[in-house]
């Protein structure tokens, strides 16, 4: 009833030697599943997070900005700062699900970007919050490795 496309394993290789599944048509075009749910739920869950924190620290921010004035000037870059990066993983998400040929290099930008921003915590917070930037560290730089090496993604992100 359906055709079943057939799937990398272990064995590829040798199935292609032997001439094994030659009348299968190949993969042109992939979907999102498998391993590329994992920085989908990634956008999701930071883009979804920042947009709640976000709007729950709007009647803040006036108090915030006007004890800034003269006294802080990290409190309003902090606050610029969280807008851009909810606005940019938005923005990847968005070309995420649609599929873009731009999606991957977004990716590899914005998870370089919670590399930085994951040093930077790691050196002005307490040891509390180490392990968790460690944590997505790692994360990010598995995530970027994966977006420069697959051929999943070459063929998922086509348009």
């Amino acid at each position: 009833m359906f055709e079943r496309k057939p799937h990398w394993t272990p064995f590829g290789f040798l199935r292609n030697k032997l001439g094994a599944g030659r009348n299968h048509p190949s993969i042109e075009h992939a979907g999102i599943s498998g391993f590329l749910l994992l920085p989908l739920l990634m956008l999701t869950a930071w883009s979804g997070g920042g947009v709640y924190a976000l709007a729950k620290a709007i009647p803040y921010l006036p108090q915030l900005l006007m004890n800034a004035m003269g006294h802080d000037l990290i409190t309003p870059l902090r606050i610029l700062t969280a807008v851009a990066l909810v606005g940019f993983s938005i923005f990847c998400l968005v070309e995420f699900v649609q599929r873009r040929r731009a999606a991957p290099t977004l990716l590899i930008v914005f998870f370089g970007m919670l590399i930085g921003i994951s040093a930077i915590v790691a050196i002005w917070h307490p040891l509390h919050l180490f392990l968790f930037t460690g944590v997505l560290a790692a994360v990010s730089a598995g995530m970027i490795a994966y977006f420069l090496k697959s051929s999943r993604v070459k063929k998922t992100f086509v348009r």
